[in-house]
């Protein structure tokens, strides 16, 4: 700080700014990387490729820029800690959805494919049953892609323990949201968007059927306003009224 004061004194304001950058105190010496769950901190080092000349000072417009350009990265913020480390504070993209393309990779809420290997991070995601191929005849539109990834997001928001058992995610013939869960392995139906009350209600209307007939329900349908239906292996569907 004394040297930044010996420099104002002996310059005009218009080129202090311009010297203390050049200052050889405030060269950039350490880098630490915040934030990061996918990335590793050399990536994120590669990625913003800063000059070994580079001050705390600099414009850090450019270095953002760079990071914002790979899509595992949505937001950097840089911090100066004086006199010679940046810190960079990463948010990177959420994977929240597995789709086929035909290999299985992992999407983010804007349906974009993340350059992530599902085995190697083990991610524990929905498969959603769509399908990317244009020339495909089961080519799943914009908006469909849009819904299913929604309704993925907002099962875990409002029940994350339902979230956790649902294998895959998909839309019927006549738009209704089909998840299958696991463990035990059960068929939901129901109209979008999801809402907490209604999955409570039906979670209370498998375990209320379970107990009445002392085995698991196989199909819950939650698309009727007044009732919600569920259906075994052995028998036909019945209605539980709300």
């Amino acid at each position: 700080m004394l040297a930044v004061a010996v420099v104002a004194g002996s310059l005009g304001a218009s080129r202090l700014g311009a010297a203390v950058a050049e200052m050889e105190l405030f060269r950039v010496t350490t880098v630490e990387v915040e934030g990061i769950e996918y990335l590793d901190r050399e990536a994120v080092l590669a990625l913003a490729a800063i000059d070994t000349e580079a001050s705390v000072w600099d414009d850090p417009a450019p270095l953002i820029e760079r990071l914002e350009y790979h899509p595992l990265v949505v937001r950097v913020g840089v911090r100066k800690r004086l006199p010679h480390t940046l810190v960079l504070e990463v948010t990177e993209s959420e994977p929240v959805a597995l789709v086929p393309t035909p290999t299985l990779r992992p999407v983010d809420r804007q349906g974009r494919i993340l350059p992530l290997d599902p085995a190697e991070q083990r991610l524990d995601l929905p498969l959603l049953r769509v399908s990317l191929d244009p020339e495909h005849p089961d080519f799943t539109s914009s908006v469909a892609l849009a819904t299913l990834i929604e309704e993925a997001v907002r099962l875990r928001d409002i029940n994350p323990e339902l979230a956790a058992r649902v294998s895959t995610i998909g839309l019927d013939a006549s738009g209704s949201v089909v998840i299958e869960l696991f463990s035990p392995e059960v068929t939901v139906r129901y109209r979008a968007p999801s809402t907490e009350e209604w999955l409570a209600m039906g979670v209370r209307a498998l375990a209320d059927a379970r107990s009445r007939r002392g085995a698991q329900p196989r199909m819950l349908d939650l698309r009727f306003p007044d009732q919600v239906v569920v259906g075994f292996d052995d028998a036909p569907s019945h209605g539980w009224t709300r």
